[in-house]
């Protein structure tokens, strides 16, 4: 569909570089749950900020290896640093430091510095997948040769933590022949680099570095990192190749492995692959166990299921990646409990949290529409559809009869939801003081068009179930519809109290309309439902979470955690609802090139701030400034999806 053809995303070169935001970061992953990421410019600024994180327990508990490697050139004019410091009180250190010239973020993160003199340095950045490890490359574009040194800071902590001095020193180091390992104190796996040229212990603490983007976030925002050393190499005609790994075998390499064939054929791997954005939804399958995962976002959220289920129709199954859709459904299906799919495998290993309610339905349509695409291309591996199968009726059976946190069909086929004072079970599930901020205890709306969408692909599993989800379809019509805004009430029969609603604009209602296999509701109903959301809760790329005219409206994601969890589902903009919505004005007829510029609004998003990617969450107000985690799953999902829904049109 030509609608589409301007949503090519553009590499970030020298001419375009200074339309980048500020805070625009960059991201590698390892397929592990291992990740590299950073500011494009300008010194580090989140505690997640670094060249090599690392997976213990594939895909979860991260620990923070490698935060960052100092370059310095030596020339005739002296000395340039690639990049400076923050430390404490704003200093920036070293002064004397290269300008960075162009970036781009796709196959891989690659900075070009000119030097003082006009020289070109080129520094790149690549995780081979499969490997917790990650290869450097600096290259001379331009000017004479020149002597590189480079020191390593490290911290040894759990990603999420901050490294502070200690008496003893943070590792032990082994010199050998072209590679250095630093064994921990604590229980982490050795890291190793292989390096050309010498490295000499000089062992030291650098103190308070300084994290704005933590200060702005309300946490600590000072770190100490060890530095072991310092190595010095000649930047000639060939690049130089730093190579660091976690776990890292005691035997020396074979002549197979340099790290220059590593990197070459990573690159090989992911210029074979096709576009950026298929390269980006990679990034966000990791290993579980013998299958696959989805990382909710990075850096900082796990695998969570809802957020898994709703990426993957956009990550895998619209890009015609059966073959991760289906590992992930498997794989995940193996934790069904009770009907119950886990909302999230906590990070330090704890047992999994039973705490969503739509984890499992999502589960469902996710697993249909991979079923219905398999079928497609030439049919499905009997195993694995028994398997899905099985799990989709296990599903809608469990609800049905009563499971967890009192779930359970009721008397009119719609499905109840939570107990008072229990735990948020929808995605609106932010708490503060250990409360809900929403806790939609009854019928949630969102919920009920998933629970009819559940029931009737069970009808198409097992039709001897017969069409109980058409009586269930006329009760939704009937109890939910607003007559004064002509939208649905967010949630009914409040608190399980019988005719009771919640009556407050949000965006759950767009799903009874767009983004789920079928539009729920009579065509003029659908019209005005998404008349609504359009009117009151739209912004460029997204909708906000709650009406702004609500007295509890908060415009603005910011300021310290429980400010910021007080505001996450009561007016911050969601970016992952743009895919439903857009869904649902197609659905009601609007013409797609009168939504062209609506779609370009979102694409741009992939340059604003997690570059290939799109973040989390925005402001709700103007100029709607990027929130949340930089690179969110559902977020790209959601956009891969609704563009092969066009194509496919």
């Amino acid at each position: 569909m030509a609608v589409m053809d301007n949503f090519a995303l553009q590499p970030v070169g020298l001419s375009d570089r200074t339309a980048l935001a500020p805070d625009a970061e960059w991201l590698e992953t390892d397929g592990l749950g291992g990740y590299a990421t950073g500011p494009v410019e300008g010194p580090r600024s989140r505690r997640y900020h670094g060249w090599l994180t690392t997976a213990l327990r594939p895909p979860t508990h991260r620990a923070a290896l490698l935060k960052d490697v100092a370059f310095v050139l030596r020339g005739a004019h002296g000395e340039e640093a690639l990049r400076a410091q923050r430390y404490d009180g704003g200093i920036l250190d070293p002064s004397r430091v290269a300008r960075c010239v162009a970036f781009r973020s796709d196959p891989h993160p690659a900075w070009t510095y000119a030097l003082e003199d006009g020289s070109l340095i080129a520094l790149e950045a690549l995780m081979p997948r499969g490997r917790a490890a990650v290869v450097l490359r600096l290259s001379r574009l331009s000017g004479p040769p020149r002597a590189l040194r480079w020191r390593p800071f490290l911290a040894g902590v759990d990603h999420h933590h901050l490294q502070h001095e200690t008496a003893e020193p943070l590792a032990t180091t082994k010199l050998g022949e072209g590679r250095v390992t630093w064994s921990w104190a604590a229980s982490l796996p050795a890291l190793t680099v292989r390096h050309p040229g010498r490295f000499d212990e000089a062992p030291f603490w650098y103190r308070s570095f300084d994290y704005a983007l933590e200060e702005r976030r309300g946490f600590d925002h000072l770190e100490d990192l060890w530095s072991p050393g310092e190595g010095e190499a000649e930047l000639g005609a060939d690049p130089v190749y730093l190579f660091f790994e976690a776990g890292a075998p005691a035997r020396p390499p074979r002549d197979d492995e340099t790290p220059e064939r590593i990197f070459l054929a990573e690159k090989r791997r992911r210029d074979e692959m096709g576009s950026s954005l298929d390269r980006a939804a990679e990034k966000y399958f990791v290993r579980r166990g013998e299958g696959q995962s989805v990382v909710a976002g990075y850096p900082w959220f796990e695998d969570w299921g809802r957020d898994a289920f709703i990426a993957l129709r956009g990550l895998a199954t619209a890009r015609d990646d059966l073959a991760s859709s289906g590992r992930v459904l498997l794989e995940w299906a193996r934790h069904l409990s009770e009907g119950m799919l886990p909302n999230r495998f906590p990070d330090q290993g704890e047992e999994p949290e039973y705490h969503s309610v739509d984890a499992a339905l999502w589960f469902v349509v996710a697993a249909h529409e991979h079923l219905v695409a398999r079928t497609r291309r030439g049919g499905v591996p009997a195993e694995e559809t028994d398997v899905l199968h099985g799990a989709i009726l296990s599903i809608v059976d469990a609800y049905a009869a009563g499971t967890r946190h009192g779930i359970g069909e009721d008397e009119d086929g719609l499905l109840r939801v939570g107990e008072v004072d229990g735990p948020p079970l929808t995605w609106m599930d932010a708490q503060v003081d250990g409360r809900p901020v929403t806790p939609r205890v009854g019928k949630p709306v969102e919920i009920q068009a998933l629970w009819l969408t559940a029931l009737r692909i069970a009808e198409a599993v097992d039709p001897d179930r017969g069409t109980r989800w058409k009586s269930a379809a006329e009760s939704f019509r009937e109890r939910f519809f607003d007559s004064k805004t002509g939208g649905l009430f967010d949630v009914v029969d409040v608190d399980h109290v019988s005719g009771t609603v919640d009556a407050r604009v949000r965006p759950n209602q767009i799903l009874a309309v767009g983004g789920l296999p079928w539009n729920w509701l009579p065509r003029d109903r659908a019209r005005a439902v998404t008349t609504l959301v359009r009117r009151r809760l739209s912004t460029p790329g997204g909708l906000r979470s709650l009406d702004p005219s609500d007295p509890s409206y908060c415009g603005r994601y910011e300021g310290s955690p429980p400010e910021r969890d007080g505001a996450y589902h009561m007016g911050t903009a969601w970016l992952w609802l743009w895919g439903p919505y857009m869904e649902a004005e197609l659905r009601c007829g609007t013409d797609p090139l009168a939504l062209a510029g609506a779609m370009g609004q979102w694409s741009r998003w992939l340059e604003r701030c997690g570059l290939g990617h799109i973040s989390e969450l925005a402001d709700g107000d103007p100029p709607h400034a990027p929130r949340g985690a930089p690179f969110q799953a559902w977020s790209l999902g959601e956009f891969l999806r609704l563009r092969r829904w066009l194509h496919s049109r």
